[in-house]
């Protein structure tokens, strides 16, 4: 049978906590008040890291920016333009699914849903020339 702990990431409101980073201003105090809620990691019985917030935030927003930029916006934290805003989103999405996951793949698919992939296919990747220097 399939162990059916739950992992933090389905334990997390990212919606809340994102409200949360916004009104307390750091990850870390985020954490924190998770905590005096009893809202805890529960593999490891101790409050989730700021990176944990970070990936959940960030995954949320980059896959429901209509309803994520409102409440950026409303902030008054990030009040971008539509190309600032489309970059920021490249830049959360490339970390999250290039660096943090490793799979180009995701990502490239991430650019297609979000009909970016002919402006972005090349974001944070190594041209032919670029390797071509690197062995030099």
């Amino acid at each position: 049978m399939k162990n059916s702990k739950p992992k933090g990431r389905k334990v997390l409101d990212p919606e809340m906590c994102l409200s949360l980073w916004l009104e307390l201003g750091t990850r870390t105090k985020v954490t924190s008040h998770l905590e005096s809620l009893g809202i805890i990691n529960q593999e490891t019985k101790k409050k989730f890291s700021v990176d944990t917030i970070s990936r959940v935030v960030w995954e949320w927003v980059v896959n429901n920016q209509e309803k994520a930029r409102p409440i950026i916006s409303r902030s008054g934290n990030i009040n971008l333009s539509d190309q600032g805003w489309e970059e920021l989103m490249v830049k959360r999405a490339f970390g999250l699914y290039f660096r943090f996951l490793r799979s180009s793949e995701k990502f490239d698919d991430w650019l297609r849903r979000n009909n970016l992939y002919d402006k972005y296919k090349n974001y944070g990747r190594l041209r032919p020339e670029d390797l071509e220097a690197l062995q030099r």
